[in-house]
């Protein structure tokens, strides 16, 4: 995060979405020329909604995704009355799971229609690209039903969407799918445009995805049904595994032995995959990260051992961030004693140390008002 990049975190309760902006100036304050003292509430159309995910357009305005809608606000903090029905669009005929803002601030979103993966291109306004896939939706049937947790953008402007699919029974799989840019499957990709990986057992999902320097993709993935483990696979470009990566193209590992949920990846500058989610530390969830060298192997120069757990007390990963100069920020919530949950972000130095010039130390928490403040976004 440079000296002068505001970080805006996006936050979610029932009923609302809270977007503030913190200040750059002093890192991990409210920044209070934005919004109403540096947040905004918005009253959903939708009822109970939380913000599963974000996106910065190229004019400065956030977009936010729930699983039912989607929202603009501007750099001032202000509900864009352009956008879909005064700011806000509805899509009803699928569940939500992943956007990605494209550069042309067109908006990809990606859902659940009960049997396979749907893809839809929006235009600035909220309005269906009918350019894009067939009418403005691409829907590709790879034999089973697949859920989308993450969308990627690659460098030759293929879409990358990675999630899970039923493989039989209650067998799930790590899938990766590529399309081009019209929403067209890749057929040369793995077999027919798709990739499945069975990691370990019959339970297993991708979170994220990112591009190494060479175009090889790493995913982050979860392995429920081996001891719940931070799990990076690398493909090539052609979808198949690296096996010089890690163990046979896939790295596990978990935090202090107890069982850890993945649910962000990152790429930084050269080329380490930095990792971000939760670890059970017996009686509650904590934060937790972790960096890898490009061949799948803990960097020690990170918190000595590649890992860096926190003991605050039940706090749950949503989002992750790297920070220009490599640092790391975490987003999610946990408990405020005598309030609830509230949102808590920690930031973390390139080597892993808290930052003691973000917030209280390193760790910021922040109440968005009455009753329980779920999820956490953040971008810059």
């Amino acid at each position: 995060m440079s000296p002068t990049s505001a970080l805006r975190s996006l936050l979610a309760a029932t009923f609302l979405i809270a977007c503030m902006v913190l200040r750059a100036q002093n890192p991990g304050t409210p920044d209070l020329t934005f919004g109403t003292n540096g947040m905004v509430l918005v009253p959903t159309i939708s009822g109970s909604d939380f913000v599963e995910q974000a996106g910065v357009q190229t004019t400065g305005h956030v977009m936010l995704v729930t699983n039912s809608i989607l929202v603009r606000v501007d750099s001032n903090g202000v509900v864009d009355p352009s956008f879909g029905n005064n700011g806000q669009l509805e899509v009803t005929d699928f569940y939500i799971t992943a956007m990605l803002v494209l550069p042309d601030d067109k908006v990809l979103v990606v859902g659940d229609d009960g049997a396979d993966a749907v893809m839809r291109r929006l235009n600035t306004d909220g309005s269906t690209d009918t350019s894009f896939g067939t009418n403005g939706t691409a829907a590709a049937d790879f034999g089973h039903w697949e859920l989308v947790r993450r969308l990627f953008l690659a460098d030759n402007g293929d879409i990358i969407a990675v999630g899970k699919t039923e493989t039989g029974g209650s067998n799930n799989d790590v899938i990766v799918m590529r399309y081009d840019g019209n929403g067209d499957v890749v057929t040369t990709f793995g077999t027919n445009g798709a990739v499945l990986v069975d990691v370990a057992g019959s339970n297993d999902e991708a979170w994220d995805v990112e591009q190494l320097s060479g175009g090889d993709l790493v995913v982050g993935a979860q392995a429920y049904d081996n001891g719940n483990k931070f799990t990076v696979v690398r493909l090539d470009p052609m979808g198949q595994l690296v096996t010089s990566f890690g163990t046979n193209g896939i790295f596990q590992e978990d935090v202090t032995n107890r069982p850890s949920s993945l649910r962000r990846l990152a790429v930084d500058g050269s080329d380490r995959i930095v990792l971000g989610g939760s670890y059970d530390n017996v009686s509650s969830y904590e934060y937790a990260a972790m960096r890898l060298l490009p061949t799948g192997v803990l960097d020690n120069s990170f918190s000595g051992d590649g890992i860096r757990e926190e003991t605050l007390g039940t706090e749950r990963v949503n989002d992750m961030l790297l920070r220009d100069d490599d640092g790391v920020i975490l987003a999610g919530w946990g408990p405020t004693p005598g309030e609830g949950d509230d949102f808590l972000l920690v930031s973390y130095l390139a080597w892993g140390a808290p930052d003691p010039g973000f917030g209280a130390s390193g760790y910021t928490r922040t109440d968005a008002g009455t009753g329980n403040d779920d999820r956490g976004v953040v971008l810059l």
